[in-house]
């Protein structure tokens, strides 16, 4: 009897399920409390960051196991050694407890630290009040219908 590699059977058992983030939209994932962000641009490509800390760029794959009605995202840091940040989207609707919007996917991160982290999954491409929100700068002018010195 030939002997098989078992991760050359284990991919063969999920070839049929596997399919690649790049196929679809690219995500942003957040998660608060603390405040996290996780973009997923497709390409096999990552981004993690926090507000007190410089972004760390990954390089990984993912594959949708459609049985687990989920998409595990696995990557290793570009720039730097590290462990793995795996992410597991699950498509359905996520509250991201800050407000009332309701976000298409949940996402559940290990961090290569060991910590695990929970929040929500939106499409990059946001519509444009938003996206304006989010991509300052910002400039206040008003303050509780005040304008405000310019400068």
């Amino acid at each position: 009897m030939k002997r098989i590699f078992w991760p050359t059977m284990l991919l063969a058992l999920l070839a049929p399920h596997a399919a690649s983030l790049a196929q679809e939209q690219p995500l942003i994932c957040f998660g608060n409390e603390p405040s996290w962000r996780l973009d997923l641009p497709g390409a096999g490509k990552a981004s993690f960051s926090t507000p007190d800390a410089s972004a760390v760029d990954y390089a990984g794959a993912a594959i949708t196991l459609t049985h687990r009605g989920e998409t595990v995202w696995r990557g290793r840091p570009v720039d730097a050694e590290g462990g793995e940040l795996v992410a597991f989207l699950r498509e359905g609707p996520c509250s991201d407890q800050m407000s009332d919007t309701s976000h298409p996917y949940s996402v559940n991160v290990s961090l290569p630290d060991g910590r695990h982290l929970a929040g929500c999954c939106r499409l990059s491409e946001a519509p444009a009040a938003v996206a304006g929100l989010e991509h300052g700068p910002w400039l206040l002018a008003e303050l509780a219908g005040v304008p405000l010195p310019a400068g």
